[in-house]
């Protein structure tokens, strides 16, 4: 399946719900609802130091239907890594998410970033699994911000070099 990304605006963000209602399990481990207003705040959520052109932030089409929402931010935390602050997958298990990443990873290499990197809930084992089966390895473990809570969060890093 050929997957599309496509930017969301302030003004299209309800597209994103759909998906964001069908991850209930992982909006539970922060006690958040999924609504509108929690896509309008990863929307405009930016990490410090970045400026609103590094952030892409919209939903995957596969099909001419969504089926993921993406936020990465490029150029961060520096500028060789593209950081992935959130990948959710409408049905998960079917191989959409890894598709997602390995086109991802694909694209982001040719345009010549050698890192990809992004920050799981610690109580999130099952998203945990997910990028490590990807490659992806733990760099360490910190107390963060998700709304108005402090979480427990594990760094991820992939290298980008294609394998050997």
């Amino acid at each position: 399946m050929e997957l599309v990304f496509k930017q969301l605006k302030a003004t299209n963000l309800s597209q994103a719900l759909p998906i964001y209602r069908a991850n209930s399990e992982y909006f539970s481990l922060t006690n958040t609802v999924p609504t509108l207003e929690t896509i309008a705040d990863d929307y405009h959520a930016l990490p410090p130091g970045t400026r609103r052109q590094q952030k892409a932030f919209g939903i995957v089409t596969g099909g001419n239907q969504p089926v993921a929402v993406l936020d990465l931010v490029r150029g961060y935390p520096d500028a060789q890594t593209t950081y992935v602050g959130l990948l959710l997958v409408a049905n998960r298990g079917v191989g959409i998410g890894h598709q997602i990443v390995a086109t991802l990873a694909q694209q982001l290499h040719q345009q010549g970033f050698k890192y990809l990197a992004l920050a799981v809930l610690a109580n999130n084992p099952r998203a945990q699994h997910f990028w490590t089966t990807l490659g992806f390895v733990a760099l360490d473990e910190r107390v963060t911000q998700v709304g108005d809570q402090a979480v427990m969060v594990v760094r991820y890093r992939k290298d980008l070099a294609p394998d050997d």
